[in-house]
């Protein structure tokens, strides 16, 4: 978490000044747990909150449970779930307000912040994803001292893309529509997460990716990706990839067949090698050589 903790160090600071009033005084200093977002005002990612959103007694269940998480209180995971049961727009909160002590936490080092804001959101899981998605998709984060927007981090992407990617195949649909987003870090991103997933329905996603991104390291992290799905769609796709006008696409797909152990894809790798090495492409015949050998062995 190193290189995130560098990167997002300005985001996370400027939310701790400027969308945490009534915590940031609470007298802790650079050896305790940074001060996290206030449950009821805005964590700075979607903008200023409305402190009257919520009833009172709303209000009241959030405020003691994100101090029993700052606390790191073993009532806790009781208050979590009163603050879940408050409905959708609370639970948004309160996946806010993590993400906000995630970034904090990352801004002062503080790896044990970090990881337990973290491991909260990847509790939440599905309901956690949403609002994520939502945070990336708009690719910036808010800055309530300027009332602008800041570019999200690269390391933040992908650390905030490797959450979403933990809720397997509930979270397709979410990264599939982030690989179409204008800034290539999130569709990159996107395309990793989706071959984290697991899932068979992320295979037709990142085969359009590798089908039809214009930008070759789009479709080289596709074809990484679809190494770790073991279908036989993504063989397919990876055989039609051997074709790609780019070596590196090529030299990726022919390792993901080989980490698959695809023997339906020795002809297809025999041919690309041959033909390459004919044209003077010795590191797509490489490539071709490396991965038909590598599944010839694992008979």
């Amino acid at each position: 978490m190193k290189g995130i903790f560098v990167v997002a160090s300005l985001t996370a600071i400027l939310l701790l000044a400027g969308g945490c009033e009534g915590t940031a005084g609470s007298g802790s200093t650079g050896e305790s747990t940074p001060p996290a977002p206030a449950a009821t005002t805005s964590t700075g990612l979607t903008g200023p909150g409305i402190a009257d959103e919520y009833g009172p007694d709303a209000k009241r269940k959030m405020d003691v449970a994100w101090q029993a998480f700052k606390d790191d209180a073993p009532e806790w995971p009781y208050l979590r779930q009163e603050w879940i049961s408050i409905g959708r727009r609370a639970t948004s909160t309160l996946v806010e307000n993590l993400y906000g002590a995630m970034l904090i936490s990352a801004a002062g080092n503080f790896t044990e912040g970090y990881d337990r804001a973290r491991g909260e959101l990847i509790l939440l899981g599905e309901l956690a994803v949403p609002t994520l998605a939502a945070v990336l998709e708009k690719g910036t984060i808010y800055d309530p001292r300027t009332r602008s927007d800041l570019r999200m981090p690269t390391g933040m992407v992908s650390a905030t893309t490797d959450i979403i990617a933990m809720s397997r195949g509930f979270a397709v649909p979410y990264l599939a529509k982030l690989t179409r987003k204008d800034r290539p870090t999130i569709r990159r991103s996107a395309a990793a997460g989706l071959g984290q997933t697991g899932a068979r329905s992320a295979v037709a996603p990142l085969t359009k990716v590798l089908e039809g991104a214009s930008e070759w390291s789009e479709r080289m992290v596709a074809a990484r990706a679809l190494g770790n799905l073991r279908f036989p769609e993504s063989e397919a796709a990876l055989i039609r990839a051997l074709e790609d006008t780019d070596a590196e696409v090529v030299e990726v797909a022919a390792r993901s067949l080989a980490q698959h152990k695809a023997h339906s894809a020795l002809p297809a790798l025999d041919n690309r090698r041959q033909r390459a090495q004919a044209a003077g492409r010795h590191q797509i015949a490489a490539a071709c050589g490396a991965a038909a050998k590598a599944i010839r062995g694992s008979r």
